[in-house]
């Protein structure tokens, strides 16, 4: 859709979080569009778009099994009995290399165990298997998540809320404009509201059909798997 109103076509580049900074400032990619949390120390080296969502951080947990019901050894071995995030204080936390939630983790849970991840899988296969206690994710992705995995769980109320943004460069802010006039008439139109409620709220993934015109150009768009199913679409593929 950015592409269509833009007239531009869309490459996208697909490469681990920690790398989308960098690409930015090398010029390798137009615009960063991964769940991207907009942090004061991600703005003095890139510039921000108008926030398009707020994202609530949760704990992801493994559900303990009914008294009785088989489980694997390694898992009953390292899976805590957890009450409240105050609990997560000694015990083991996955994240997301290079994500805020990793800043978080290691400022408020000093004397945790933090596991560092280069995928969001990576993080989510750790809770499952029993390789950390609980990891941080974003709410959004976890609700895909939940839906197709009832051996995990949240832990408690999300733990903070960031504004997520659309990261550009520094020397392109002129292209940052037209994305937040991109966005506001998304949001004057009911588009944007409709996008929410499709994709979020009723995890509804069929696309719209777009026509992609594509005549002014090609914008490279630097994606991480980080907010999918809401991210992008790979080799026309979810």
């Amino acid at each position: 859709l950015i592409g269509e109103r833009m007239g531009r076509k869309i490459l996208i580049s697909d490469m681990s979080f920690e790398a989308l900074i960098p690409a930015l400032q090398a010029g390798k990619i137009d615009f960063a569009l991964s769940n991207f949390n907009v942090t004061e120390e991600r703005r003095k080296l890139v510039s921000f778009s108008v926030p398009y969502v707020e994202n609530d951080i949760s704990a992801l947990v493994r559900r303990l099994p009914p008294s009785g019901v088989a489980t694997t050894v390694e898992a009953t071995a390292t899976t805590a009995k957890l009450s409240s995030v105050a609990d997560l204080n000694d015990k083991r936390i996955g994240v997301l290399l290079g994500s805020a939630h990793d800043t978080y983790a290691t400022r408020h849970f000093p004397d945790a165990t933090i596991l560092q991840y280069k995928t969001p899988a990576d993080v989510a296969l750790a809770v499952k298997t029993g390789k950390v206690d609980a990891a941080l994710f974003d709410a959004e992705p976890l609700r895909e998540i939940l839906r197709q995995d009832g051996s995990l769980g949240i832990l408690g109320d999300s733990l903070f809320t960031f504004p997520v943004g659309v990261g550009f460069s520094k020397d392109n802010e002129a292209l940052r404009d037209r994305f937040n006039q991109f966005l506001a008439q998304l949001k004057q139109s009911g588009v944007y509201g409709d996008m929410v409620r499709r994709w979020m709220e009723q995890g509804d993934t069929r696309m719209p059909e777009l026509e992609k015109a594509g005549t002014q150009g090609t914008l490279i768009v630097g994606v991480s798997d980080v907010g999918l199913p809401f991210t992008a679409v790979k080799d026309n593929r979810l």
